[in-house]
């Protein structure tokens, strides 16, 4: 069988527009106290930790990986998305009660259905529409 130029054309434009999608969401967490830096991003089922540690000299150390999340679990962070309205969350959450060297922060960015919002959490701050989402996620930094 001959190669149909046509063929070629199409496949190339259907990689390229797979390889270009947005992440449906990016979780970025900054630990500035303990010097650790991680970063979660999930674009379908597919997700990517990132850690970045600072050694005490101040050079980064970093290390990725990558998996796939169960049929089941994806699910379940669609149907969270799909129930929150992220025009009514606020930009930034903090907590009333900070403690100076143990505070943590979180930023979240979710693009779903055409729907772009980051959210700055800081301290034990979180909206609750959010909770079972972060719930789902945040194992995925620490396993």
């Amino acid at each position: 069988m001959r190669w149909k130029p046509w063929l070629l054309v199409w496949l190339s434009l259907f990689l390229a527009c797979a390889s270009a999608r947005a992440p449906l969401l990016t979780l970025a967490m900054d630990g500035s106290s303990q010097g650790l830096k991680k970063h979660i991003e999930l674009k379908d089922r597919a997700y990517t930790v990132t850690v970045v540690a600072v050694r005490p000299n101040g050079t980064p150390l970093t290390s990725t990986r990558q998996g796939v999340l169960s049929k089941e679990t994806y699910a379940a962070v669609l149907r969270i998305l799909d129930g929150i309205r992220l025009s009514d969350l606020k930009d930034t959450y903090t907590d009333k009660h900070l403690m100076l060297g143990n505070v943590g922060t979180l930023l979240i960015n979710i693009k779903y259905k055409g729907q772009n919002k980051g959210i700055f959490l800081i301290g034990n701050a979180a909206p609750k529409e959010l909770v079972p989402l972060m719930d789902l996620v945040l194992p995925l930094m620490y396993s």
